[in-house]
């Protein structure tokens, strides 16, 4: 059986000794017996992740190209540029039901930096340069 830390006495200062490493303690959930804790490897116990993880936000992009060989071409030729513009990690998804409708994401530390790479005529740039035919469709999301 698990239990939620914060109803499990023995556990109250987990998430306080956790923030003294820079950590952030995601899953509330743990064993609540000795035999249940220790029989799960150890880094299924708890999951941490940084607080840099836990603000950051994910732009999704969705367009339409005419050629994705060169469109791909572009993107990747864009990498360094990306990164310097607050970029910390993307992915590439391409529509299996339309081949030519791409959908990007690009994580950012905030908001702020999100928008601002979305609105930077550097991206429209590249986009243009990359044979990009439809308007983009543009969203955030932050994991909750």
């Amino acid at each position: 059986m698990w239990e939620r830390v914060s109803e499990n006495p023995v556990y109250s200062d987990l998430a306080s000794r956790s923030a003294a490493f820079g950590l952030r303690l995601v899953d509330w959930i743990v064993p609540s017996t000795a035999e249940e804790y220790h029989a799960r490897p150890r880094f299924q116990r708890y999951w941490f992740i940084t607080q840099e993880e836990v603000d950051m936000v994910r732009m999704f992009v969705r367009h339409t190209v005419k050629d994705y060989r060169k469109w791909r071409k572009a993107y990747d030729a864009f990498d360094k540029e990306r990164a310097t513009m607050g970029v910390t990690g993307h992915a590439v998804y391409r529509s299996l039901a339309k081949p030519n409708e791409i959908t990007v994401s690009h994580d950012f530390s905030s908001v702020g930096k999100a928008k601002t790479f979305a609105r930077s005529a550097r991206l429209k740039e590249v986009m243009k340069g990359g044979g990009v035919t439809s308007a983009p469709t543009i969203w955030f999301v932050k994991a909750v």
